[in-house]
């Protein structure tokens, strides 16, 4: 049950993952060991998301870190391994196709929805048809599109229809009980649509 006092969006607990482990999670939720996201951090993720739908996601990668604002010593100056790389490049791979930026913060919910809308499978990601290239083996396998055919609520709790009915109840009656009218900038935009 939510806090009454509470609408869920300002206070809601964050979980961080690295960009491109948003979309191994799908492929977690589908029973695939994903090799980009620790099993068992993978089923940790998945079981808050199915827990609380109030939870937001930031989206990480080390191409948003700062290097002149470190201290180098001689051990940083070796080269990453080729995985840390290409994870990295992945990284940035998933986040321009949601039209994010590293650092992103978004409701679960919201970011499943936008990852199913604008990631229609693996090839690009996971899956390549060069020899260069070694993707994981799952990629082709169907694994995120059978999740993604579902839909966000798949991995992300949905609220139910009687505690968001009691929500919109608790807001009509703090709205006619109160002087006035507190509303977010957007809400304007949505009252000029509804007139």
């Amino acid at each position: 049950m939510h806090d009454s006092t509470s609408d869920g969006l300002c206070s809601s607990p964050i979980v961080a993952l690295r960009a491109h482990q948003l979309p191994a999670t799908v492929c977690a939720a589908a029973g695939v060991e994903c090799p980009l996201i620790d099993r068992k951090r993978a089923h940790e993720v998945l079981d808050r998301l199915g827990r609380d739908p109030t939870l937001t996601i930031r989206l990480t990668s080390p191409a948003d870190e700062l290097p002149h604002y470190r201290r180098v010593s001689p051990d940083s100056l070796s080269a990453s391994s080729a995985d840390d790389v290409f994870n990295r490049k992945r990284d940035l791979d998933v986040l321009q196709r949601l039209g994010l930026v590293p650092g992103a913060v978004r409701r679960a919910r919201y970011l499943y929805a936008l990852l199913f809308e604008r990631i229609a499978s693996l090839d690009g990601l996971c899956a390549w048809d060069t020899e260069q290239w070694c993707g994981c083996e799952h990629a082709r396998r169907g694994a995120y599109e059978s999740v993604r055919e579902r839909g966000w609520a798949t991995i992300v709790a949905r609220r139910s229809d009687a505690d968001r009915q009691a929500a919109r109840l608790r807001s009509a009656k703090g709205i006619a009980a109160g002087e006035r009218l507190f509303v977010r900038p957007h809400h304007l935009m949505c009252l000029c649509c509804w007139y």
